[in-house]
């Protein structure tokens, strides 16, 4: 039997500065939060009095963040002040540093965070905000050596949410949750690369919580995101018997970590254009990231199996499913795309491609129930179905689809970019997960307007599958 991971890591060269420049944020963005810690200093010494009036110290503490974390003098224009302009940096303030004076020496006192707070702060798909989120100190570290208190206090933080919040979210799947809530804690504690992508995950959540503080969220998830891929290429170039939990593990988080930063959260890079914009959602960045699961299995598989992620690789009945036996939801309109590559030379790609998109739309509508559907097994009938859900789906597509397609795609061949919008129609219809929801509309907008006009017809079920999804909302 054909057993791939619902979820894959990528080559070494993918992992690298690309991905990193154009998932993650630009240095401006870095230079645009401060170092704010709760560490306890004693009072200076009191100066012995000299009869004479002491001047009042003339410097200022209000300097712009970049100015700030490189410890030079900034001259604190509003619009901008030199040193940024002169780099071409976003100059950004310190919301605190303007109400300093006035505050004193009162230290921030972090936030209480307790287990039905936090419990409260999302529904499963996170959509549901009853009390503000735990926040993080916004401290963004540039170098293992500056950690403090601040850094040690986000990570309880970041861990508390992780424990009763997020992990919970993320499959949303009683009886298999145990293994994000519990399973991948254990496996971090072994190994800090599998921790800080917990991090990282975790602090992307609350930027989809808390869209006020998005942007510094963003900012201290792609930090710590950072150093767990730093961590995995140095584990993946040398892979140890002993490493293939903790590889599969980093792989699974770094695949929900790239396809929420794709989604909902995803606002581009500063003067980002609108062709660029479509290359990342037609997959320029991530598809790689999932496709590179076989090769990871291919050396990891077998001990994973022996493992406690060994659910993590089962499809459960996904061999028996034959969606030309099936009936099914849009079917006909997934198969009337035929006709786009009759007698084309590189049919049989397309052929393929569209059978195994039939298959995972059949894979998804088992999950849910509906009247005309009993053909397909029902929850209550197949408890073998362990791990993998309907939310596997797209993983399942990208990894076992042919090679051909995606040349094709990046060639924005027409029928590949019109099965790749329908593939964004399916994931459209997913986005009851946090992680997943803008993903599939995402697809659905780029591949439309790289298309044009002359194809709309065929993008009816791709659009009405967007809209429904929105109006779910």
């Amino acid at each position: 039997m054909r057993t791939i991971g619902a979820f894959a890591y990528t080559q070494l060269e993918v992992f690298s500065s690309t991905l990193v420049h154009d998932l993650i944020i630009s240095e401006a963005l870095l230079d645009s939060v401060t170092l704010c810690t709760f560490r306890n200093e004693s009072p200076p010494m009191a100066e012995p009095k000299t009869g004479r009036r002491r001047r009042a110290h003339g410097k200022s503490r209000n300097g712009c963040v970049a100015c700030k974390r490189r410890r030079i003098k900034c001259d604190e224009e509003k619009s901008g002040c030199g040193y940024c302009v002169r780099r071409g940096a976003e100059c950004v303030y310190a919301p605190w540093s303007q109400t300093r004076a006035s505050a004193g020496c009162q230290q921030p006192t972090p936030p209480a965070t307790t287990s039905s707070t936090a419990a409260s702060v999302a529904s499963p798909s996170g959509n549901a905000v009853q009390t503000p989120p735990p926040r993080l100190s916004p401290a963004i570290l540039s170098d293992d050596a500056e950690l403090g208190t601040s850094f040690r206090m986000n990570d309880l933080t970041l861990l508390h949410h992780w424990s009763v919040v997020t992990s919970l979210s993320l499959v949303n799947t009683p009886g298999v949750d145990h293994i994000w809530q519990t399973v991948m804690v254990q496996v971090g504690t072994r190994n800090p690369y599998v921790m800080q992508g917990i991090f990282s995950l975790t602090a992307l959540h609350l930027a989809y919580l808390d869209p006020a503080n998005k942007h510094t969220l963003m900012a201290a998830a792609a930090q710590y995101h950072n150093r767990a891929l730093r961590d995995f290429q140095a584990r993946i170039c040398d892979v140890d018997q002993h490493d293939s939990d903790a590889l599969l593990a980093s792989a699974s988080i770094n695949i929900f970590y790239v396809i929420a930063a794709f989604g909902k959260l995803y606002h581009g890079d500063a003067g980002e254009s609108s062709a660029s914009r479509r290359a990342h959602m037609l997959g320029e960045d991530w598809i790689a990231l999932v496709r590179g699961v076989n090769r990871l299995l291919l050396q990891i598989g077998d001990r994973v199996r022996a493992g406690p992620l060994s659910s993590l690789l089962s499809l459960a009945n996904w061999e028996d499913l034959d969606p030309d036996t099936i009936a099914f939801p849009h079917d006909a309109a997934l198969q009337s795309l035929r006709s786009t590559w009759a007698d084309a030379p590189d049919a049989p790609v397309y052929d393929e491609s569209l059978y195994l998109l039939r298959k995972c739309w059949a894979w998804t509508t088992q999950f849910r129930h509906s009247p005309g559907l009993d053909a397909l097994p029902q929850p209550a009938s197949h408890p073998d179905w362990g791990y993998n859900r309907s939310w596997s789906a797209p993983f399942i597509w990208l990894s076992l689809a042919p090679d051909g397609f995606f040349l094709r795609l990046q060639q924005r061949q027409p029928p590949a970019l019109l099965l790749f919008a329908h593939f964004g129609g399916l994931s459209a219809g997913l986005q009851q997960y946090w992680w997943m929801e803008g993903w599939g509309k995402n697809m659905v907008v780029a591949a439309a307007e790289t298309l044009g006009s002359y194809w709309h017809v065929w993008m009816e079920l791709p659009w009405r599958l967007v809209a429904a999804s929105c109006d779910d909302d």
